[in-house]
């Protein structure tokens, strides 16, 4: 198509030549099997072996022993795919570049902003960058060198469609913007030019001074996980500062918003979408009796793996699983949680508390159950499991 965007995925020097003496090891070991899982597990025990015996004190030890994590980490597929495709053949960056424009196409970008942005690093550093970097492509194979990267998601246009040379802040005007985010200590002051801390659940945490970004990172977790475009996010944000518009401060004003989430995104505490498709405006938008999607009920009758609204896969947990089956249009809320109850003890399951210390006590049990299930309500709400009114 004229305007389409073209993804691909592949392995980059310099990251992949550490992994290329592990990929040439096990290729050479696994000459001697002959079916696809033979290969598989020669390969993990011909790593282990080297863990265990090569000295740690240098940085091939270092390697080794990464890898070994990763790969006991890891499915049989991504272990055949990643070590012992017949074909696998990184490249630098400019090498990859100087390729697709015999094929008069164009580098659009990275499908994960946050791999062409440079908020974890210094000014000085953005700096020297700038100076060493003459063009686009030197700027994306120098971050390679930093990060020393070993894979590209990488974003390709036709030659004659590219616009837009990098991330704009006043593009985010296309999307919807959310956040999962609460300020660490509640009486942090929005308005005033302090530091204020939001965190995040998965525990990462964002930090900025200026009351509008404060005010807008505010809005949007109170409002999660609901989205809004980037103008109506500016104006909530001076409701919320109880300032009213200056006309001929907007569009500085926007930009500067619009950084600041650009910034967010790239570390995974805002993400940005096209599309309106999930709405909510308070809990009370979740149905008693819940009743979870016909896929995310699909996929959790086969495992605690679901995939979630945007995309995204999400890991339920045994008890989360049991929590979600029960969740079908039938059982209120109090029977999901004595449903629930009733498995751990008809299956023996273990049931801790927030220190990791497993909960004997009945008592005890059910109240962790209940703040379980609220829990779980809230979080399969925010990802799109459970059908709304």
């Amino acid at each position: 198509e004229p305007e389409g965007v073209a993804y691909i995925s592949y392995n980059t020097y310099p990251g992949w030549r550490m992994k290329q003496m592990n990929r040439d090891m096990v290729l050479y070991h696994a000459k001697q099997f002959g079916t696809p899982q033979q290969k598989i597990e020669g390969a993990r025990t011909l790593l282990a072996f080297l863990n265990a015996n090569v000295s740690k004190n240098n940085p091939y030890g270092m390697v080794l022993e990464r890898e070994l994590n990763i790969i006991l980490n890891s499915n049989d597929s991504y272990v055949y795919h990643e070590y012992m495709e017949k074909i696998n053949k990184p490249c630098y960056f400019h090498e990859f570049i100087e390729q697709i424009g015999e094929y008069t196409l164009a580098y659009l970008g990275e499908a994960d902003l946050g791999d062409m942005l440079m908020e974890s690093f210094p000014d000085e550093v953005k700096r020297q960058l700038s100076l060493l970097s003459s063009d686009r492509v030197h700027h994306e194979q120098y971050l390679d060198f930093l990060h020393n990267r070993q894979f590209r998601q990488t974003l390709l246009v036709h030659a004659s469609a590219l616009g837009v040379q990098a991330p704009q802040p006043l593009q985010l005007q296309h999307l919807l913007i959310c956040a999962e985010l609460d300020r660490e200590n509640v009486n942090d002051a929005i308005a005033g030019n302090a530091p204020v801390r939001f965190v995040a659940p998965d525990g990462g945490v964002v930090t900025n001074a200026d009351p509008l970004v404060k005010a807008a990172l505010a809005v949007l977790g109170e409002r999660f996980p609901s989205s809004m475009p980037l103008e109506a996010l500016y104006h909530a944000a001076l409701e919320h500062l109880g300032k009213h518009p200056e006309p001929h401060r907007e569009a500085a004003n926007l930009r500067i918003l619009g950084e600041a989430l650009m910034g967010f995104h790239a570390t995974g505490a805002v993400e940005l979408h096209s599309y309106e498709g999930y709405q909510f405006s308070t809990e009370k938008d979740i149905p008693d009796p819940p009743c979870a999607t016909t896929l995310a009920g699909a996929y959790a009758q086969r495992g605690d793996a679901v995939p979630g609204r945007w995309h995204e896969s999400v890991n339920l947990g045994l008890l989360g699983q049991k929590a979600l089956l029960l969740m079908d249009g039938r059982h209120s809320v109090a029977q999901v949680k004595q449903g629930l109850f009733d498995a751990i003890k008809r299956e023996n399951l273990r049931l801790t508390d927030s220190h990791g210390r497993e909960v004997h006590d009945a008592s005890e049990q059910r109240k962790r159950i209940d703040d379980f299930v609220e829990d779980q309500l809230r979080r399969f709400r925010r990802h799109g499991l459970l059908l709304t009114q």
